[in-house]
């Protein structure tokens, strides 16, 4: 391994995420963007004319008929996963020059881990035990948490395989078909539908585990199928999406079928 490799390898995501947001000279313009702008990050001031940088590159902006505002001022919350992941991959790689750290190992480095990054990322809403009303472990109690999930899973039926319509939705020439991919919006409204009313059922002490990962893994699943309909839009998202589905809907199967082998342990004693 070359010095070149080793130098790269220095910089954790930590101390990489500290150069990306430094702004040395508080001037509300990242360090990095102001190498880009050719202004000093060491001074507030780069020519002492009395006008901040931030005001000097605003107005170079606007000369240029820019509008956004600097990055250090944008919301992350406003991007879509394929607008942070370039915003991200950009900022850094600048930061990194700027730094005097950069080479051809680094930058593939950071490309698969800021993919894996996004691949990775939580689900949106992610429920606790503390949202759930409980209720007793007797088995009155358990019949009527039964009752309750069989009438929410046949009020929500499912009829359709999501696996299918991604399948279908996958062209010869191995493009999407946007079109196709409007035959989720079902499953994605029941998924909800399902989501929704078991948050607001008792649920026995004896389920409270498995009822938190089945309603944790619909979860998913929902967020899954409406990010890949976003496949014009965020195609990174949709991608990301794509990848985790499989995984995800096993993992959900695997909540039902302990929560349906649960209930017939407690209700066959």
């Amino acid at each position: 391994m070359n010095n070149n490799e080793n130098q790269g390898l220095v910089y954790s995501n930590a101390l990489i995420g500290d150069l990306v947001n430094m702004d040395t000279d508080g001037d509300g313009v990242l360090d990095w963007e102001e190498s880009l702008w050719g202004t000093d990050p060491t001074k507030r001031n780069t020519n002492d004319d009395g006008t901040s940088d931030f005001v000097e590159i605003e107005k170079l902006k606007a000369a240029q008929g820019i509008s956004e505002p600097t990055w250090s001022e944008q919301n992350n919350e406003n991007l879509t996963e394929t607008d942070k992941f370039s915003r991200e991959f950009f900022s850094t790689v600048v930061a990194l020059n700027q730094a005097g750290v950069i080479d051809a190992a680094t930058v593939d480095k950071l490309g698969s881990t800021l993919a894996d990054e996004v691949s990775n990322s939580v689900p949106r809403k992610v429920f606790a035990i503390k949202d759930f009303k409980t209720s007793g472990d007797d088995k009155n109690s358990i019949q009527i948490y039964g009752n309750a999930l069989a009438s929410i899973f046949n009020k929500h039926a499912i009829n359709i395989n999501a696996g299918d319509i991604l399948e279908e939705a996958i062209t010869e020439d191995g493009e999407i078909d946007v079109e196709v991919l409007n035959k989720l919006d079902p499953i994605i409204k029941n998924f909800n539908g399902i989501i929704n009313e078991m948050s607001k059922i008792n649920v026995p002490p004896y389920f409270l585990s498995v009822h938190l990962q089945t309603i944790n893994g619909l979860e998913k699943i929902a967020e899954n199928l409406a990010d890949i309909k976003l496949i014009d839009k965020d195609p990174l998202a949709a991608m990301s999406a794509m990848s985790q589905y499989p995984k995800n809907n096993e993992e959900l199967q695997s909540y039902i079928d302990t929560l349906n082998q649960k209930g017939v342990e407690k209700l066959g004693n």
